[in-house]
């Protein structure tokens, strides 16, 4: 039986495919802003610090905004790492 190792393709070779993973990356981050956003103006508990919540918030809007600005300028490598930091900011 022959060795048939899968071999994944390779993303964000060109500008075009970064600008758009960035594009994709910059509207997850701005539906976040617009949903923990929205919480706020939503009936919530007396405990909730809205602060921390608007915090949140405007640092995705101002990340997505970042993302959308300099799409094609940014490495897969950076992606990713935004990427992170976004999970970290949502948990």
């Amino acid at each position: 039986m022959a060795d048939s190792a899968r071999v994944l393709p390779t993303l964000g070779q060109t500008p075009t495919e970064r600008a758009a993973m960035a594009r994709a990356l910059a509207f997850l981050f701005a539906a976040g802003a617009l949903l923990v956003a929205t919480t706020v103006l939503l009936p919530h508990g007396a405990h909730t610090r809205d602060g921390v919540l608007l915090g949140a918030s405007a640092a995705a809007a101002v990340t997505a905004f970042g993302l959308w600005r300099t799409n094609a300028l940014l490495s897969v490598r950076a992606l990713q790492f935004v990427l992170g930091l976004g999970s970290a900011l949502i948990t």
